[in-house]
Formats: C-alpha cells, sequence, structure tokens
C-alpha cells in the first residue's frame, strides 16, 4: 500500500466543460486531464492508502508519470490536503485571465488612445465597484490579471486592488503603463506583496513619444522607467505606433529600447478607433505602406542581430528564444472538418478584457463597439452568468468554420488554407459584422506581401516556422 499527496504547488479544479483540470497556482495555468488520470489525482489526498497494483493499468501509468514530474509524492504518515487544493468547482465556464482597465483615466493625452482616456469616456470606477470586480474573478476562477487604463497607477487605490487581488490568489502578470509614475517605490510595493510582474509601456519613436503622448517629457521619463526596470532586473516590453512622421525612427529605436533592457517590441498601425477618429489623420499610414516601412527595415534588423524580439502587425515575428520567425497572419486550418473546428483566435477562449465601465468585451479592441447585447456589464450582470452558455461565451469561441460560413468567399480563396479568418476586432470595427472578413489579413496575402515578407526572411538565413 502506498499514500501520495499532491504537491502544494497545485490544486485540484473544474470549470463548466472542462471537470477535470489540474491547477497550477504558481504559474496560474491549467492542464486539462483525461478522466482516469483526475480520478487516480483524487486518490493522493495525503491520506488514502492505495494499492497502486490492484489498480487499472492507465490509472498506475498517470500515478507513474505524475511521481516523475514532482505533481505527486509518497508520504509515510498522514498529509492532509491543504484547503486551496481540495477539488473545488466553478458556476461558469473556464477562463483564465482577464485583461482589467482599472480607470478610464490617464495623466497624458494620447492622440491615438483607443478608449478616449483624455476625455474620460469610460469613466472612472469606485473602488467598492473594483472591489466587487476582484470578488466576481475569484469565484469564477480567474487566474490572473494584466493591469491597464488608462493610467492604472494614477489610482490613489492602487495598492488597495493590489492587495484585494493577492487575498484572492488572482496574479498579476502585467502591468500596462505609460512609466511615467513607474518609480523605485512602485517596485518595492510589489517586491514587498511578492510580485514581479512584467511592465509594457509604448515608445513611439525616438524624438517622436512627446508628439503622439501630448505630453513634454514624455519620452524621457518611459527612458528612465526602462532604465530602472533594466538596473533592478525587470521584465520590460514595448509597444509602439506607427505613422507617418515616426517611420523613419523604426531602426534607431528599437535599437535604443534593446540598450534599455527591452526584452520585446510589437510595432503596429494607429487605429482609427477612440481619439485618433479626430486626430491628426493626415499622419496615418496606409496598409501598404506600414508593410512597405516593415519591408525595408527587415534587413536592418537581421544586420543588427535581432537585439529584441520583434513583432510588427501580423506581418512578421522573431523570438530569439526559438530563434523563429513566423506570420500573425498566417496558420494552418486546414479545409476538413477538423480545420473548421478550431478557434479563429485562440486568446479569445481563455483571456477577456473588463472596462472601466465595467464591460466585458472578448478583446480590448472591441469596447469601441458601444451598442452590443453580447458584451453586458458586470455592474449589471454577475461574471458567472456571463461566463455561461450566452453570446459572449459564443462570440469567444467562434471557429475558424463559423467565419467561413459567414463569408463564403473564403471557401474558394487561393489562400484559405493559410488563413484563420484573421483578427476578430479588426473585422468586427471595420464591418461592424463580428464574423466578417479582416480586411488587412485579407489584403495582406492577396496583395503579394506574405510572398515579400518571406522572401527577405530566407534571403537572411533565418528559421521559419512551419505550418502543421
Amino acid at each position: 500500500m502506498t499514500r501520495y499527496v499532491l504537491d502544494d504547488r497545485y490544486g485540484l479544479r473544474g470549470w463548466q466543460g472542462l471537470p477535470f483540470v489540474l491547477w497550477d497556482r504558481i504559474a496560474k495555468s491549467p492542464d486539462f486531464l483525461p478522466k482516469e488520470a483526475f480520478l487516480a489525482l483524487l486518490r493522493c489526498d495525503g491520506i488514502e492508502d492505495i494499492d497502486v497494483q490492484a489498480l487499472p493499468e492507465d490509472q498506475q501509468a498517470h500515478l507513474a508519470y505524475m511521481t516523475q514530474k514532482g505533481i505527486i509524492h509518497e508520504c509515510a504518515g498522514l498529509m492532509p490536503l491543504m484547503p486551496y487544493q481540495s477539488y473545488r468547482t466553478f458556476p461558469c465556464r473556464f477562463k483564465s485571465s482577464v485583461h482589467w482597465s482599472i480607470t478610464g483615466r490617464c495623466n497624458f493625452s494620447c492622440k491615438h488612445c483607443m478608449v478616449s482616456a483624455p476625455h474620460a469616456k469610460f469613466g472612472h470606477p469606485t473602488t467598492a465597484q473594483l472591489l466587487d470586480i476582484v470578488d466576481q474573478m475569484a469565484e469564477c476562477g480567474i487566474g490572473y490579471v494584466t493591469l491597464t487604463g488608462g493610467e492604472p497607477l494614477i489610482r490613489e487605490d492602487f495598492w488597495e486592488i493590489v492587495d484585494a487581488l493577492c487575498a484572492k490568489d488572482i496574479g498579476i502578470s502585467v502591468i500596462f503603463s505609460n512609466g511615467h509614475l513607474v518609480n523605485e517605490a512602485l517596485l518595492d510595493g510589489l517586491e514587498a506583496r511578492r510580485l514581479r510582474p512584467g511592465f509594457q509601456m509604448s515608445h513611439d519613436g525616438v524624438g517622436w513619444h512627446d508628439w503622439l503622448r501630448g505630453f513634454e517629457g514624455a519620452e524621457a521619463s518611459v527612458d528612465r522607467a526602462f532604465r530602472l526596470l533594466q538596473e533592478r532586473g525587470w521584465h520590460a516590453d514595448a509597444a509602439m505606433c506607427l505613422h507617418r512622421r515616426n517611420a523613419h525612427t523604426l531602426r534607431e529605436t528599437v535599437n535604443h529600447l534593446a540598450e534599455l533592457g527591452v526584452s520585446s517590441l510589437k510595432v503596429n498601425c494607429i487605429q482609427e478607433l477612440g481619439e485618433w477618429q479626430d486626430a491628426a489623420k493626415e499622419v496615418a499610414l496606409s496598409q501598404d505602406e506600414a508593410l512597405q516601412a516593415y519591408l525595408d527595415y527587415l534587413p536592418h534588423y537581421f544586420e543588427d542581430g535581432m537585439p529584441l524580439d520583434l513583432t510588427l502587425d501580423g506581418a512578421f515575428t522573431y523570438e530569439r528564444d526559438e530563434d523563429l520567425t513566423s506570420f500573425g497572419y498566417e496558420r494552418h486550418c486546414g479545409i476538413d472538418p477538423e480545420g473548421e473546428r478550431r478557434l479563429s483566435c485562440s486568446s479569445l477562449r481563455t483571456s477577456m478584457y473588463v472596462g472601466p465601465d465595467g464591460r466585458v468585451c472578448p478583446c480590448m479592441a472591441m469596447t469601441v463597439q458601444e451598442e452590443d447585447e453580447a458584451f453586458p456589464s458586470l455592474f449589471v450582470t454577475p461574471l458567472r452568468e456571463i461566463l455561461g452558455n450566452t453570446p459572449f461565451m459564443e462570440r469567444c469561441s467562434c471557429t475558424i468554420g463559423q467565419v467561413r460560413d459567414a463569408n463564403p468567399e473564403c471557401r474558394e480563396c487561393a489562400w484559405v488554407d493559410h488563413c484563420h479568418g484573421g483578427c476578430r476586432a479588426a473585422a468586427y470595427n471595420s464591418t461592424g459584422r463580428y464574423y466578417g472578413l479582416d480586411p488587412d489579413q485579407c489584403h495582406f496575402f492577396k496583395q503579394g506581401w506574405y510572398e515579400r515578407f518571406r522572401r527577405v526572411v530566407e534571403e537572411h538565413g533565418v528559421r521559419m516556422m512551419e505550418l502543421d
């Protein structure tokens, strides 16, 4: 007879439709197990004596594997599970994370703000409202949040919200900030709580950041913040919004950020949403102009030794750890039933966005669509209900087949086996149809840009991800 106990890193969880989950409390990540493996784990409670040889062969194999991986341990005496380890089910379907705007206000006046923070369009929720959202997320088994705004660090109750998340064992993986309030005291406070989230801050081109951000000294401020994070060994990523005036700075900006210890840069064209609808549209790049700017820069990126991870819209991604290039617009989906059942956007199934007005959307870029009954507010409808069998969750589970059904021309397209339907937010915002076509993705393939990007990568001998 042998007695096993679950390692204290793990707990046993279940959601509607996904009842057998091993939850990693440190990584805040699920492992969806087959039923037999989970039944074997349920017996590893530090109390029950197990006759391993009498178990079915598959359960014996599961126990051996989980012992090898350190998920369970043999124990001589009684070692009951901690309360957080015992099996718990949640009254909703599974979501692992929330991208959470805890305010619609900001200390900058960015010309392109998607949520119109210069005018606080979506408001500034009270402390009580935010604490209630924390409780709702805990009730639904949310593992971690990323905090954004507006500017999340302007809240006077910031630490109260952080402490509430800690008390509910909800992690903070990333803080999105303009960097102005990133300082020693902030990092000290996070470290005192044993938190070490990454930071993502924007840098919109050497010499041009202040112009876009509407704040004198913004560039010096974010450089200081990146330098501080580098000195203290914290992870930092950056984002850059490309327009006609800063496109020529792309090479200089990438190298500058790399020197500041930034791990990755994501470059996107400014979307005509929020503030940008009334801003200086004459500086907006067309898709062809942006793609050409990316293509012109790529040889320099390779020449400079790929100094940081880089994403250029959906046209190009390079990850240094993997030494691998991929194209975000491209994904093998097949034209068979299995391919049709794949999710058009896999991140929508596990994550969601909660705005400062309490509204829940599949992702932040959809928040500009103000009238949509599929996106209710947590101030009116409990999260456990929103995450049931609802129109919201149906949107989050959009498949490639559903996009093709809504757009019959997709099935006749020469690129059907490379295209996963595109970005739902891009389709929604440009066509008004959630299951519509993503015009940027269609353009990328149909106008020959895909072949041009592949050719540049091949010329520089960089390994490319192969389609499965």
